[in-house]
C-alpha cells in the first residue's frame, strides 16, 4: 500500500450499499413513535449527515441533548434489526469496480458519517469485509459532511497524499468534501439526479449511474496529471 500511487474512497450508504429505504424506514418509525415531523424532502437533504447535525439542522427537532441520543440509539438499532432480517442489497456496479481496483493494487478506504456498526455489519453480510484497507466511521472525526475532515483522515489512513485520492460520493454534500480536501470527486446518482450535481458551487469531475462505468486509465491519468505539475 506503501508504494500506491492513488487511492480510492468510498462514501458508504448510496455509495457500497443500497441502504435509502431501511433508513428512510428506520427515521420514519422513530419520528412516529415520537411524535415529531419527517417528510421525504428533508430526508434525501440529511442522507448521508451525521445523525445529530440531521436532527438540529435538517429536521429541526426541537428536543433535549438527552432525548436526541435516545433517538439516534433507537433509530439505529431499528436500522440494524432490519439489516440482519433483510440483508442487504450493494449498490450496481461497485462491487465490480472494487475488483477492478484491486486488480491494480489500488488501496481503498471507506470514509462515511454512519456508525462503524452499521459498516461492520453490512460489510460483514455483504462479504466485503476484506475490500478495504481502512475505514473511517463519523465516530472518528469531530466535523462531518461537507467539511473534508472525514476524507482528509482516510488519505492519511492509506499514507497517501490528499491530492492523489479519488472520492465516490452519492451527495453533494460528499462532493463538497471531496474537492474541499483537494481530491478528485466522482458523483453517482443513486441518490439525487445528475442535475442536482452539476448546479451546486463544488461540482464532481465526473458524474456516472454505475461505479463500473469508469474508466481506471482514467482515473489513473487524473492522478499522474497532478503530479507531472
Amino acid at each position: 500500500m506503501a508504494n500506491a500511487i492513488w487511492g480510492a474512497i468510498f462514501d458508504f450508504d448510496g455509495v457500497i450499499v443500497d441502504s435509502e429505504k431501511m433508513h428512510e424506514s428506520a427515521w420514519i418509525a422513530i419520528a412516529q413513535e415520537e411524535g415529531l415531523p419527517l417528510d421525504r424532502s428533508n430526508f434525501l437533504k440529511g442522507f448521508g449527515l451525521k445523525n445529530e447535525p440531521f436532527i438540529r439542522t435538517i429536521l429541526k427537532w426541537d428536543i433535549s441533548r438527552e432525548k436526541l441520543q435516545e433517538i439516534i440509539r433507537k433509530k439505529e438499532e431499528i436500522y440494524q434489526e432490519l439489516v440482519q432480517k433483510e440483508g442487504v442489497t450493494l449498490v450496481a456496479g461497485t462491487q465490480e469496480w472494487l475488483k477492478v481496483l484491486a486488480s491494480h493494487n489500488i488501496p481503498c478506504a471507506i470514509g462515511s458519517s454512519a456508525i462503524r456498526k452499521n459498516v461492520d455489519l453490512v460489510l460483514e453480510k455483504s462479504g466485503l469485509n476484506h475490500s478495504f484497507n481502512a475505514i473511517v466511521s463519523g465516530e472518528d472525526v469531530h466535523h462531518g459532511k461537507p467539511d473534508p475532515e472525514v476524507f482528509l483522515v482516510c488519505a492519511q489512513k492509506l499514507n497517501l497524499p490528499y491530492s492523489h485520492c479519488v472520492v465516490f460520493e452519492d451527495a453533494p454534500a460528499g462532493i463538497e468534501a471531496a474537492k474541499r480536501a483537494s481530491m478528485k470527486a466522482v458523483a453517482l446518482t443513486t441518490t439525487f439526479p445528475q442535475e442536482k450535481f452539476q448546479t451546486t458551487l463544488f461540482p464532481p469531475d465526473k458524474i456516472v449511474s454505475r461505479l463500473d462505468e469508469l474508466s481506471f486509465a482514467e482515473l489513473s491519468r487524473w492522478i499522474q496529471d497532478f503530479i507531472a505539475k
